[in-house]
């Protein structure tokens, strides 16, 4: 059933400690200072927020943030770090996010709703605004940016490009990437993210996180990924049958690391060859 708009919930606009969720518009605030979440940490976020104090299990969050396609519980692991890292919220001693073991999280900060602006607010809003300057996202990038656009053309060219960006955790670098990203405009784009694990963490999580994306935005390099990168499909499980599964995994005994690098060079090879 396709919900009607009177039965979707409404948009949340709440405060809780320092922090200002208006879901309507996108935005989380931190003392008044726009903090920069990518939608699907935010989507968690107002999930979370929406249901303080109580449960919310990670099949819930998976069908709810993102339909439970082409998702595991790693990506929901790996958004959760994202989101307490913009929260500066400690995991092992959370102030927001409680991890409820093997079932999902719970949301424990202090939550009070925000009262809708009144018509004076209203009325000032938009004059405000004209004299106000845009939030800048990425004050000091201009260099950087100005490297990758020179390494995306060249790469566009035929010569293919690798690139560095390095700097301390909470630098900005991901914010650059993002800002790139969204200023290639329709270019095949993935990224997946390395974040700090505490017990057994996944191998090359964030280099499946990307492919998981690809795959669903580009069918078609599953087909690229099936001829030439078994070891790849084998590490991606909902995109095979049970019975190629269990065909990869006795073709794949004992496959080393030399394997998967040597597949993943000729994966991006054959995949960006147009």
């Amino acid at each position: 059933m396709t919900p009607t708009p009177s039965t979707l919930p409404a948009a949340l606009r709440v405060r809780f400690d320092r922090f200002e969720i208006d879901e309507a518009e996108a935005r989380l605030t931190d003392g008044g200072q726009p903090v920069h979440l990518p939608p699907k940490p935010f989507a968690l976020l107002c999930a979370l927020a929406r249901t303080p104090r109580a449960l919310v299990t990670k099949d819930a969050l998976l069908d709810g943030v993102w339909g439970h396609q082409f998702v595991s519980d790693s990506v929901l692991k790996t958004t959760i770090s994202d989101l307490r890292a913009a929260l500066h919220d400690d995991a092992k001693q959370p102030r927001y996010i409680e991890t409820v073991s093997r079932r999902g999280y719970r949301f424990i900060g202090t939550v009070s709703e925000i009262a809708p602006p009144t018509a004076a607010n209203v009325c000032a809003a938009p004059a405000a605004a004209a004299t106000a300057p845009p939030a800048a996202t990425s004050i000091g990038r201009a260099d950087v940016l100005a490297s990758l656009h020179a390494a995306w053309h060249l790469a566009a060219a035929g010569r293919r490009q690798v690139v560095w960006i390095s700097g301390e955790a909470g630098v900005g670098k991901t914010t650059v990437i993002e800002r790139f990203m969204r200023e290639l405009g329709d270019a095949q784009c993935a990224h997946g993210h390395c974040v700090e694990q505490y017990g057994q963490g996944e191998p090359h999580l964030a280099i499946l996180e990307a492919l998981t994306d690809l795959c669903r935005r580009d069918p078609a390099i599953v087909e690229v990924i099936r001829a030439v990168a078994p070891t790849w499909l084998f590490q991606l499980p909902w995109l095979s049958s049970a019975a190629e599964r269990e065909a990869l995994r006795r073709e794949l005994s004992g496959a080393s690391q030399v394997r998967m690098l040597r597949e993943m060079g000729e994966l991006l090879d054959r995949y960006t060859e147009q």
